[in-house]
């Protein structure tokens, strides 16, 4: 974790919202970041298990939300009234496709009524894909900034950080892929140059 929350204004008045949030009935948590960065592979660490398809290439084509289940079901939402039960082994398809996908799961890692959505990366030459993405921080409780070594954090992450500063939500930036780095001197300027583009 590079930043949590630091250069974000947390008042009095936006921390007791947050507390308000967390003792209601839902408290919405939104991953994000540009495109291949390992936002899905980051859900998946936190779970334990391949969940979420990864890949190199765009994977994510709209919202994927998880929510605390007594067992575990993937929903597709083919339009606004007609959802399906899919198989796990199916859910790339649907995912990639653009279906909107809701993941029932029992891990304690979820409590109840937390929300955790899975974006579609930002800044892919991909309109819909910003659109979607952006449209999921209204509300948003907390948002979870992911971002990589190579490329660090770019103008384009600069400004959605900006958007997600001016709400309420709490932000965490995670650096992923930190074991790529080889040496310490260019972990530390990794770390920096983040750090700062994040403040």
């Amino acid at each position: 974790v590079l930043v949590e929350s630091e250069g974000f204004d947390h008042s009095t008045a936006q921390l007791d919202y947050l507390k308000s949030r967390i003792q209601g009935s839902s408290f919405k948590i939104v991953v994000i970041g540009a495109f291949s960065r390992g936002k899905s592979s980051v859900i998946n660490g936190l779970f334990g298990e391949a969940l979420l398809p990864e890949g190199i290439l765009p994977t994510t084509g709209n919202l994927t939300q998880i929510i605390r289940s007594p067992d575990e079901m993937f929903r597709a939402y083919l339009d606004c009234s007609k959802k399906r039960i899919i198989p796990k082994k199916d859910i790339a398809g649907y995912i990639s496709k653009g279906f909107p996908i809701t993941v029932e799961h029992p891990d304690a890692c979820l409590l109840a009524g937390v929300v955790l959505i899975d974006t579609p990366g930002f800044d892919c030459n991909n309109e819909s894909h910003d659109q979607i993405a952006e449209s999921s921080l209204i509300d948003a409780d907390a948002c979870i900034f992911v971002c990589k070594p190579s490329p660090g954090i770019g103008e384009a992450e600069r400004k959605v950080l900006e958007q997600v500063a001016a709400s309420k939500a709490v932000v965490i930036v995670v650096q992923n892929e930190l074991d790529t780095i080889e040496t310490p001197k260019d972990l530390r300027a990794t770390l920096d140059h983040n750090s700062k583009m994040a403040r």
